[in-house]
């Protein structure tokens, strides 16, 4: 569990809480003093949480960085900690409660032990005040009718259709019966707007049906709020970023034979290899290093080549990043991954550790995956797909013959406003020259 203390993230949320007057410390006429701590923003992405637990009671003595509760952002569930000695007077919401604004206040916190039992009624205050209603000085326009509107009407009484909600229709007749014609009209208009027929009678036969479908065994699994922020931060890149993808397939024989000649001396995986591989491609072609800036409307370049790394865990999934990539041996990069896997398994990522990153790379080779697409994590330009390695027997030019070949697909998902086609091209030319040249990737 990640716990959050006075991290400058913390400070920041804490400093602009307590600038808001309905969170303030402050001493009301029947109240002593008193400061109400609201939910904290603990991600830039994070606008709710969820209060998973609370580890005090009201009336425990607290501690500056003692943990209050437990919190379910979009990353993880972090441990949420006081900046201020007191006692808790008051818990606003309760364990269990589900997507609570930022901002909301969640507790009261008093500094002397004898004001507690005064907050045992109090309750929260609003975030924000209520629109102002309109002024009543205001003229009312849908009364403010001519009179000479009145006596159009009063001489033309053609009633509104069902569908006009009211208003009516501006008609000009050039012959016939008025009369007649807004009859027809009017009779039209109501068998448009007629209900439909109601449903049958519900047979014998249907019910025993909808019993046993009803009857089926099943268990409704809630989505964590994790999940629920990936799965709409992803319908909101697919949905919103101009995806385009190219495809690449390496060779990867003598990088197999090399990580089997390095297994006496230290164990590598093939995905260390891929990030290394990345990283230095990123390099080499710096110009797709680069990242979409919202506020500006531009592509902006990234100083350093910081890739981050999909690592499943049982809430979702999450990037921890492998910060300067390109300046790391392999067996560091392995290093690397594998303690922030393990973090990420445990759920003990700083949100330094996940937040930023300047490319992505998902790797499904390790489950039988030979080729898929990824969606882009804004505001990176890309991510690369990684499969796994097939084994194919080819024809060799030299001698004739066939022989074993291992083959590995890759699929870069591109942001078309930071990557054209010609760049992306490029960067996976790149990579593949460091997949099937690894001892290059040594030096």
């Amino acid at each position: 569990m990640l716990r959050f203390g006075l991290t400058s993230l913390a400070r920041g949320a804490a400093r602009t809480a307590r600038r808001q007057p309905s969170f303030a410390r402050r001493a009301l006429s029947a109240l002593p003093d008193h400061e109400i701590l609201p939910m904290p923003a603990l991600s830039p992405t994070m606008t709710e949480g969820n209060i998973a637990s609370w580890t005090v009671a009201e009336g425990d003595a607290v501690n500056a960085g003692d943990a209050i509760c437990e919190i379910e952002t979009d990353k993880a569930t972090v441990a949420f900690e006081t900046t201020d000695d007191g006692y808790i007077a008051k818990i606003l919401v309760p364990e269990g409660s589900e997507h609570v604004p930022v901002g909301t206040p969640v507790a009261v916190l008093v500094e002397e032990e004898e004001d507690v039992p005064a907050f045992a009624g109090f309750e929260a205050p609003a975030l924000e005040d209520p629109a102002p209603a309109a002024s009543s000085d205001e003229p009312n326009t849908a009364a403010a009718e001519t009179p000479a509107a009145e006596s159009s009407s009063a001489s033309t009484p053609v009633p509104a259709p069902a569908s006009s909600h009211g208003r009516q229709p501006l008609i000009k007749f050039r012959h016939g019966d008025r009369e007649a014609i807004a009859a027809e009209l009017l009779r039209k208009s109501q068998a448009v707007a007629q209900p439909p027929p109601p449903p049958r009678a519900t047979t014998a036969d249907d019910t025993t049906t909808a019993s046993a479908a009803t009857g089926a065994a099943f268990t409704d699994i809630p989505a964590s709020n994790m999940r629920k922020i990936i799965a709409s931060r992803l319908a909101e890149s697919k949905s919103t970023i101009p995806h385009f993808y190219v495809s690449q397939e390496c060779d990867i024989t003598e990088l197999t034979a090399l990580r089997k000649s390095l297994a006496t001396v230290t164990k590598v995986s093939l995905n260390d290899f891929v990030l290394r591989a990345s990283a230095l491609a990123l390099r080499d072609v710096s110009v797709v290093n680069r990242s979409w800036d919202e506020v500006t409307g531009a592509a902006k370049p990234n100083d350093s080549v910081d890739i981050s790394v999909a690592v499943a865990t049982e809430g979702g999934l999450i990037t921890p990043i492998v910060t300067n990539a390109d300046q790391k041996t392999v067996s560091q990069i392995s290093s690397n991954v594998k303690e922030l896997a393990g973090k990420a398994k445990a759920g003990t990522l700083a949100p330094s550790e996940y937040q930023g990153g300047s490319f992505s790379i998902s790797n499904l080779g390790m489950f039988g995956i030979d080729a898929f697409s990824a969606v882009i994590n804004p505001p990176q330009g890309c991510i690369m797909a990684v499969g796994g390695g097939i084994a194919r027997l080819e024809r060799c030019t030299e001698t004739g013959g066939v022989q074993p070949r291992t083959k590995m697909k890759v699929k870069l998902s591109c942001d078309r406003r930071v990557v054209d086609e010609a760049m992306a091209a490029q960067l996976l030319q790149a990579f593949r020259h460091y997949m099937e040249q690894p001892q290059h990737m040594l030096l």
